[in-house]
């Protein structure tokens, strides 16, 4: 839940999502229910609540006040948790560099544990397998990486390398399938489909009720975005329509 805490800081419209700076977020009063639209139902005010304060002690987030109205910002260290920990290290990146991160292994069948641990960390920092023991990503992290299987000892059991963009003749359709984006695209365009439904709802509480699901599984959607570079997405990936159409809610 944390990490679907800090994703939706960052990327819904409270703010100035998808940008480097703090994103700001409204804890007053009635507003609670509709900026916090992802909360999960099973969560109430007072749990969720404790879970922004054990954030805010771990510095991930960071509250202050601005014209009289308390404000919970998501922190650098807030950004930098998504990365390391809930594998978006695609959020707010720098242009492709067009090289692909490549993690080979191959570990015996007695090692089996060993395995489990080396896919647990590739996968916290967003590499998708492609083969058996083959692991792809777009994205720079090869430190990271580094650091994580250095930290268990387990360095010496793979190989990582880099391979520019020319060596995959089709670097979008391997991006599609690899990570199988066309579900993924499906979910955001069936939010754009619910949109003017939910909007159209005359009674005021099935129409806020309709948003903060839309809202939920926005965040939802965006907890499996590889957010890969445009340059290897689909034509008209609907992220950004969903986006500016919660914007104008």
């Amino acid at each position: 839940m944390r990490t679907h805490v800090l994703l939706a800081m960052a990327v819904m419209p409270s703010g100035e999502a998808l940008r480097d700076s703090p994103i700001a977020v409204n804890l007053n009063g009635k507003r609670y229910d509709r900026i916090y639209g992802y909360m999960p139902a099973q969560y109430t005010h007072q749990n969720f609540y404790a879970l922004l304060l054990r954030l805010e002690r771990e510095g991930l987030i960071a509250r202050t006040e601005i014209g009289g109205e308390r404000i919970v910002r998501i922190t650098p260290n807030g950004v930098s948790h998504l990365k390391t920990h809930g594998g978006l290290v695609g959020l707010a990146a720098k242009p492709w560099d067009e090289k692909w991160r490549i993690v080979v292994y191959s570990i015996d069948e007695k090692d089996r544990y060993i395995r489990v641990k080396i896919r647990s960390i590739l996968e916290r920092f967003g590499l998708r397998r492609f083969h058996e023991s083959l692991y792809v990503s777009p994205h720079p992290v090869d430190a990271l990486v580094r650091e994580a299987l250095a930290n268990l000892g387990l360095l010496d059991r793979v190989h990582l390398f880099s391979a520019s963009m020319k060596e995959f003749e089709d670097a979008q359709r391997f991006a599609l399938l690899t990570w199988g984006l066309e579900a993924l695209q499906k979910g955001y365009e069936g939010l754009l489909r619910r949109m003017p439904i939910v909007l159209g709802q005359q009674v005021r509480e099935r129409r806020q009720s309709g948003l903060r699901r839309i809202k939920f599984d926005f965040i939802s959607l965006v907890e499996r975005d590889p957010m890969l570079p445009l340059s290897l997405l689909p034509t008209n990936w609907p992220f950004r329509r969903v986006y500016e159409a919660l914007e104008k809610v």
